[in-house]
């Protein structure tokens, strides 16, 4: 007991191991491979403190050994996430570029991913119409009340949807939301084979949203866009030609990240 480091000593040690193993990541994606003695020389650390924290690196899978040299290089767990961050990066420009004409038909537009048990917002395109936008990039959606949130559900099993909304009741934003979650769950078999989700009043009064699945090149459910309007401030839009249009955009994003693009 009378070793133990005081609650804030603790925090800086973890601050100072954290700053050094990125050290160490940094490096070695300038110069790997390197061993051991060579990234403690580089980034100016013990032998042994180096070794400790690639061991930690390795377990976690962001850096790897080469068995033969016993060397290091980055790992599988960082090259994943950074092909998924190009591939928000290029699913948020073909999203913008996708949204930009509907938006000036007063029709609002959103890219979305899945975090957790919400919707993450990954663009949010401003119509030139009477809705105010209220999310932006980096804000959280329900899945239960949108229709970006519910076509992500759309691409899991029932059974997946159904444990990750949870036994309910949902919250209830409109009284036209949907509190019930096998009531939700029902209405994904539809969903799926319209390649189409739908909100109707359910996540803001008067507000007709409808969404589309953005998949990969393996044909998964990776991210939705929605758009959102109130019909009876545009009554020139048509419901079906809304509906194709979304579509189409879910077909361009896909396309963007090698998805099928119909």
């Amino acid at each position: 007991m009378g070793n133990a480091l005081p609650e804030d000593a603790k925090k800086a040690e973890a601050s100072l191991s954290l700053q050094r193993g990125l050290d160490i990541v940094t490096r070695l994606g300038a110069e790997a491979p390197l061993g051991v003695r060579d990234i403690a020389r580089r980034c100016g650390l013990a032998p042994a403190t180096a070794q400790r924290l690639v061991n930690t690196l390795a377990r976690r899978g962001w850096v790897e050994q080469d068995a033969a040299t016993q060397r290091y290089r980055l790992g599988g767990a960082l090259l994943s996430l950074a092909v998924r961050v190009d591939l928000s990066d290029r699913m948020a420009e073909a999203a913008r570029e996708a949204l930009a004409p509907l938006a000036a038909r007063g029709l609002n537009g959103y890219l979305a991913v899945l975090r957790g048990r919400q919707a993450l917002y990954l663009v949010a395109v401003q119509s030139t119409g009477p809705i105010a936008i209220r999310s932006r990039p980096g804000d959280f959606g329900m899945l239960h009340t949108t229709a970006m949130g519910k076509a992500l559900l759309a691409g899991m099993t029932d059974a997946e949807a159904a444990a990750l909304l949870g036994p309910g009741p949902l919250e209830a934003v409109t009284p036209q939301t949907i509190t019930d979650p096998a009531k939700v769950v029902a209405q994904l078999g539809k969903f799926r084979r319209q390649g189409l989700s739908v909100t109707d009043n359910e996540n803001l009064p008067g507000v007709l949203s409808l969404g589309a699945p953005v998949r990969d090149a393996q044909g998964r459910t990776v991210a939705s866009v929605s758009v959102a309007w109130l019909p009876s401030a545009a009554p020139q839009e048509d419901r079906r030609r809304v509906a194709c249009d979304v579509k189409e955009v879910a077909a361009r994003i896909s396309a963007a990240i090698g998805g099928p693009s119909a």
